[in-house]
């Protein structure tokens, strides 16, 4: 399933120290045409027909990907006539209107036919999050659709030798600190992910001592300890020796889930 533009933006903001608050139920409904990123498809309509109530799993690793699936047979009221193809689902945060979270394509299109009950059984809907984003975050994202709310952050950027998820460290040397982040409102790409930009220039302080081999820039969620968000692997190693001092311009730092 894909997230909706309204759970991206609403994801990202918490880098804006904007809290995300979790709906306390969410609800899948039947679509007969794409809801797309804005959740504007076709629902499909017939006597008895509502959204149902849908109960995920904790957020969990699970043949290398971070996902939930439903923990409830979700079966939809019997149609008393035939009422056309459902090629797609929708998950949101209300039975009626609301704001969709999350869409996808079913495997196959469900002809809906007079005296039938579409049915979903446990286990069937599976929701991941793929990219960057760390695993610690994947789940916070996740963990939104059973209702656990989102605190915002001040995020910091830190210089990492090794990936923090895997045993990596952070540099350290005379005069080191991470550096607060201050983002842009994120806004949707051409690619149509919504993307958050850095709006301050980032600048390390001048290293007076050398701090070690700088490999992974890593977004963390507090200026001390606190859990990474993302972390990127620069490809190079550089060795921070005294003088050298890391920098990213404004809007060089771009951050988007997927």
């Amino acid at each position: 399933m894909y997230a909706t533009n309204y759970l991206e933006k609403s994801f990202l903001n918490i880098m804006k120290n904007i809290t995300f608050n979790a709906p306390k139920e969410v609800f899948i409904g039947l679509y007969v045409t794409n809801p797309n990123e804005e959740g504007d498809g076709i629902e499909i309509k017939y006597s008895g027909y509502e959204r149902q109530k849908i109960d995920f799993s904790s957020a969990a690793l699970k043949d290398g990907q971070i996902q939930i699936v439903n923990l409830n047979q979700i079966n939809f009221p019997k149609s008393d006539a035939d009422a056309g193809t459902v090629g797609y689902v929708g998950i949101s945060d209300s039975k009626l209107g609301g704001n969709m979270l999350a869409y996808g394509k079913l495997v196959e299109d469900l002809d809906i036919r007079s005296g039938e009950a579409p049915v979903f059984i446990k286990g069937e809907v599976i929701i991941y999050s793929t990219g960057q984003l760390s695993e610690t975050y994947k789940k916070k994202l996740l963990n939104i659709f059973k209702g656990e709310t989102i605190q915002g952050v001040e995020p910091c950027l830190a210089l990492f030798n090794g990936n923090p998820e895997k045993g990596g460290s952070e540099l350290l040397g005379d005069n080191y600190e991470r550096v607060f982040v201050e983002f842009n409102a994120p806004e949707e790409s051409s690619s149509g992910q919504s993307v958050v930009t850095n709006a301050n220039e980032i600048i390390f302080n001048r290293p007076t001592t050398d701090w070690g081999n700088w490999s992974h820039t890593v977004l963390m969620d507090n200026k001390q300890l606190g859990e990474p968000i993302w972390s990127y692997d620069r490809g190079i190693i550089k060795e921070l020796k005294r003088g050298y001092m890391p920098r990213a311009e404004i809007g060089a730092l771009k951050f988007a889930i997927n």
